[in-house]
């Protein structure tokens, strides 16, 4: 059995501070005058630091560093503190051991630890001067450029990832570069597209699911449309259940007028996003315009509508599963639904535009007509508000109050052609 092993199997048991620094005790006399027994603790150090019990791993390097205070030593500990987020700590140990000369090690966990601190401008320099004096190293250009896209310089943070993809492929990991890269291309106002096209050249690189995700999404922004179908549909043959490929296929139906494909989009989505997954509003916006709100999708806004902080997005869901109910016939069921959801909605008063079509629905018409006027008091954003009241007093033989209430909003915010076509009927009926 090694020294080292000798260690872990004194220690395997131990659960407190207290624990360790007794069981160690005898290893730490040794290591003062024995460099075996000193290169075993800090191997032990280690060991603890990589299973993750990092505040152990810690205490035996600091009590090393007490018996001979090496510079390595002093490095892991600072290292231990930074992978532990204790970047205060970490920061007082590795100017504690920095070395005079510029080192490449010490260097670059102390730009690490600065950024981690947010001292950007130190960091920053210290990056710079690393890549000067070590220009073969590939972290540096990476972690150089997450910092400035960080800080919003993007055009600085593609330039060091470009010399990173392009001077070092080995070391680095091209394929999750490639794609920030591409990110940063897309997200310019003046997309190149041959740009994109030209880092996916290298046919040694596979591309994956997000890759051509990535592709859909620039062919889409260069108005390439049939290209981006075909590359969201490559990124869901190698991953069914890439759902921002789908969400993108969605899109691009609808923009290229593919009214089949898009509705059996809209059914897949519907069916297969996990509960309460947020991104069921922007699907309800596409499947209301193309009248494709089903069951599932109705089942899905049921479950989300609790997680859903804002006040819009909750009014938005109300909306879209009371008026489905009313449409299916169904009105108890609908005012059960605005009943039971409404009662956490903050200003039920504003509910009031659907309170009173589901009480027209089941004639109800004293509640019906109460709720229009509280609506109305109230401003409620549908567009449909007046047209809807005045339908409602004119089904009720209240021609009068109808010609009073479309003239009383014909240049509001509720002003549609709807609304003055239904203005000159009501003054057409009332002068026969």
């Amino acid at each position: 059995m090694s020294l080292f092993e000798e260690i872990l199997e004194e220690i395997k048991e131990i659960e407190t501070v207290e624990d360790l620094n007794e069981t160690l005790s005898p290893f730490y006399d040794r290591a003062l005058d024995d460099e075996a027994y000193y290169n075993a603790l800090i191997e032990t150090a280690k060991y603890l630091n990589r299973l993750g019990y990092r505040d152990f791993g810690i205490i035996v390097l600091e009590t090393l560093y007490e018996i001979n205070p090496i510079r390595n030593v002093g490095y892991q500990i600072a290292l231990a503190y930074y992978q532990y987020q204790y970047y205060e700590q970490a920061y007082e140990w590795i100017e504690e051991v920095y070395p005079n000369k510029l080192t490449f090690k010490y260097a670059f966990l102390k730009a690490r630890i600065l950024d981690s601190l947010n001292d950007y401008n130190e960091a920053r320099d210290l990056l710079i001067e690393i890549i000067k004096e070590f220009p073969t190293q590939a972290e540096p250009y990476i972690v150089l450029a997450k910092m400035y896209e960080k800080h919003g310089n993007v055009d600085r943070a593609e330039y060091y990832l470009k010399v990173a993809y392009d001077y070092f492929p080995k070391q680095i990991d091209q394929l999750a570069i490639r794609k920030d890269l591409v990110g940063f291309e897309i997200n310019k106002e003046m997309m190149d597209i041959e740009k994109i096209e030209k880092l996916y050249e290298n046919e040694e690189l596979e591309k994956d699911d997000e890759d051509y995700y990535l592709l859909a999404v620039a062919y889409q922004k260069a108005k390439q449309f049939d290209t981006a179908i075909e590359m969201a549909q490559k990124s869901i043959q190698l991953n069914a259940d890439n759902f921002n490929s789908h969400f993108l296929l969605m899109e691009l139906y609808q923009d290229t007028n593919k009214a089949s494909a898009l509705k059996k989009e809209i059914t897949w989505l519907a069916k297969s996003l996990p509960p309460f997954d947020a991104t069921i509003l922007r699907l309800v916006e596409v499947a209301i315009n193309v009248d494709e709100v089903s069951i599932e999708l109705i089942n899905k806004l049921e479950d989300y509508y609790l997680l859903a902080d804002d006040e819009a997005d909750q009014y938005q869901i109300i909306s879209v599963i009371v008026n489905y109910y009313l449409q299916q016939g169904d009105y108890a069921h609908a005012l059960h639904q605005l009943r039971t959801l409404g009662d956490s909605f903050e200003d039920q008063s504003y509910l009031s535009y659907w309170y009173a079509k589901t009480f027209e629905a089941l004639n109800n018409k004293e509640e019906a007509d109460k709720n229009y006027q509280k609506a109305i008091e109230y401003l409620v954003n549908e567009d449909n508000l007046i047209v809807d009241y005045a339908n409602f007093l004119i089904n009720d033989n209240r021609y009068e109050e109808a010609q009073q209430l479309v003239k009383r909003f014909e240049d509001s915010i509720y002003s549609s052609e709807a609304l003055k076509t239904l203005s000159k009927q009501i003054d057409n009926y009332l002068a026969e």
